[in-house]
Parts: structure tokens; C-alpha cells; sequence
């Protein structure tokens, strides 16, 4: 029987090798188990408390807001906001974990998810999810930067950016 520490180590081996694939197939791996996650977890939240889910009109965010504002929202979502979130969210949590000797990577991640949370707004479905992508921004850094990563910072803005176009894309064709 293993211990618990034996069992963490075990599973920072594999978790180690796992984040030392190339930057664009990480990159692709992560968007796409985000995406099966946060969809799975989207379709089980409306069907277990029967919510009514958004309009989903061919472009209703266009219809709602303009094409041209829309574009430039899109843009602030997908290179100002994961670059400026992944500082606040990500970069000086995990520097001030750090510095206040705080070992908990656990602790840490929900601690930078609940900021992260608390800092977006929408129903509930929505602030699920993007709870859900707190800690896995978090939780990637702080084992980037652990496993020595050239630039962990922009491995989570990245993916931040990847997952926002996403989600405008999605927003625009469904």
C-alpha cells in the first residue's frame, strides 16, 4: 500500500512528462478537454436542475451587440484579457504563494480560482465553468513553472486566448 506522498510523487511524475509535449500539441490537447469538460458539464447542469438554456439563434451575439463591436470585444477577449488574467490571476498569486511560503497547491489553485471567479459575471452555468477554468489556469502554471517551463505565463495566456476565440466562435456559429 502506498503512501499519500508516494502517491502525489507518482502522479507528479506522469503529470511532469505529460506537460514536456511541444507547446502546440499541449496547447490543442488543453483546448479541446476544456471545451468536452465545460460542454459535459454545461449539458448535465441544464438537464439535472432543468434550466433554461440562452437563445441559441444562428448569431445572436451579433444580433445583440453589432458585428463591429462584437469583432472588437472578440479581440479585447482574445489578446488583452488572457495576457492582463493571466498576470492578476495566475503570475502574482502564484509569486505571493510563494513568498508567503504557502505549500499548498490546492489552497493556492482555489484561492486564484475564487479571485478569478469573482472578478467575471453571468448566470450560473457560465461562472461554473469559468470556476472550473481557474483552477485548471492555475493549477497549469504553478506546474509549469514547477516542472521549469521556459514561459509558463504565456502557456496560460495561450490557452486563455485559444478558449476565449473558442468561445466567441461558438458564440457567432451555433
Amino acid at each position: 500500500m502506498q503512501t499519500i506522498k508516494e502517491a502525489a510523487y507518482r502522479f507528479g511524475g506522469l503529470y511532469d512528462s505529460y506537460i514536456r509535449l511541444p507547446r502546440a500539441t499541449f496547447l490543442v490537447a488543453s483546448i479541446v478537454i476544456l471545451t468536452i469538460i465545460a460542454v459535459t458539464l454545461g449539458l448535465i447542469y441544464a438537464l439535472v436542475l432543468q434550466v433554461e438554456l440562452p437563445p441559441s439563434a444562428p448569431n445572436y451575439a451579433l444580433s445583440q451587440i453589432g458585428a463591429s463591436r462584437f469583432f472588437f470585444v472578440l479581440l479585447v477577449a482574445v489578446v488583452v484579457a488572457p495576457l492582463a488574467e493571466t498576470f492578476v490571476f495566475q503570475y502574482v498569486p502564484y509569486r505571493l504563494f510563494n513568498a508567503l511560503g504557502v505549500n499548498s497547491l490546492f489552497l493556492c489553485a482555489v484561492a486564484a480560482a475564487l479571485v478569478f471567479l469573482l472578478s467575471h459575471s453571468g448566470n450560473r452555468l457560465k461562472l461554473i465553468q469559468i470556476g472550473i477554468l481557474g483552477l485548471v489556469y492555475y493549477f497549469l502554471y504553478a506546474e509549469r513553472k514547477r516542472a521549469g517551463a521556459t514561459n509558463p505565463y504565456l502557456d496560460v495566456a495561450l490557452l486563455h486566448a485559444a478558449r476565449n476565440g473558442l468561445a466567441g466562435v461558438v458564440l457567432v456559429f451555433l
